[in-house]
């Protein structure tokens, strides 16, 4: 009778330890998860950022892309400087002597 009485007790016991121990774990605030979104929201962005930008530029110069739109704003500048330099858009008329 007392080895069932003892392991009664021992149990009852072990029974309020383990309600103790779940009552005492720290819990998780909204803030806490709030910084751990915030934490892996940035170590996406930054890879996304790393990864994409040199993989898009890539894909780009693939197709051609890059050197058609370079040679399209030589080409537009080219031009446009000509025009400012040389055209008098009718003001030798205007401010003429004749």
């Amino acid at each position: 009778m007392q080895n069932n009485a003892e392991m009664a007790e021992r149990q009852s016991a072990e029974l309020e330890s383990a309600d103790r121990s779940q009552t005492t774990k720290p819990r998780k605030t909204k803030y806490f998860n709030a910084a751990k979104l915030l934490v892996i929201g940035l170590f996406t962005a930054l890879a996304v950022f790393l990864v994409a930008r040199p993989v898009r530029s890539f894909v780009m110069e693939l197709f051609g892309f890059d050197r058609v739109i370079v040679r399209n704003a030589d080409n537009l500048l080219a031009e446009g400087r000509e025009t400012f330099r040389f055209d008098t858009f009718g003001d030798e008329h205007f401010w003429g002597e004749k």
